[in-house]
Parts: C-alpha cells; sequence; structure tokens
C-alpha cells in the first residue's frame, strides 16, 4: 500500500500539487482585484484632491479624466476577477476532480 492509499484510509486530508496550485491561483486572483482597487482610489482620489485644492483655470482637464480613469480601472479589476471566478470555479468543478481522481488512479 502506497503512503497516499494509507493516508486516504486513515482520514487524512491529502493536498497534491494541482490543489496548491489552484490555491496559488485564488490568491493571484484576489491581489489583482485589490490591486485594481488600490489603482482606482488612488486615481479618483487625485482627480478630487485636484478640484477640491486648486482653483486654476484649467484644472478640470486634468482632474475629470484622472476620476474617469479610476472607474475605468476599478471596473476593469471587477470584470477581470468575474471572468476569472467563472474559470476558476469551472476547473474546479466536482466532475472534473473526480474524473481526474480516476486518472490518476487508473481507472479504478
Amino acid at each position: 500500500m502506497s503512503v497516499s492509499e494509507e493516508q486516504e484510509t486513515n482520514g487524512d486530508v491529502v493536498l497534491t500539487r494541482d490543489d496548491l496550485a489552484m490555491v496559488r491561483t485564488k490568491m493571484a486572483m484576489d491581489r489583482t482585484l485589490l490591486s485594481c482597487v488600490r489603482t482606482a482610489l488612488a486615481c479618483c482620489a487625485s482627480g478630487v484632491g485636484l478640484l477640491k485644492f486648486w482653483d486654476w483655470a484649467y484644472v478640470e482637464l486634468f482632474a475629470w479624466p484622472l476620476v474617469a480613469v479610476g472607474v475605468g480601472f476599478l471596473l476593469y479589476g471587477i470584470a477581470t476577477f468575474v471572468r476569472a471566478n467563472k474559470t476558476y470555479k469551472l476547473l474546479r468543478s466536482p466532475e472534473l476532480v473526480e474524473v481526474e481522481t480516476l486518472s490518476r488512479r487508473g481507472g479504478r
């Protein structure tokens, strides 16, 4: 009996490289979303700061585009996260995991 079969009979949880790779992928998706939110917040805050504290004639030419870019970053980050999360859930579907497990065990 191999080590993995012994662990499965004892009820231990066995994490494979694929499982750990999926965890890393999920964490990378979260980091990407947070970086887009951070960039969006910085752009919006810069635009609002320009509007609030400077009274130049052409400040609105720079401030409103910064706010628009910030909103664009936020929408891009959310859309990317939702698309990647759908793909992640599809890859982790129980049917796929069951077929993958059977193929590793030799079809038993």
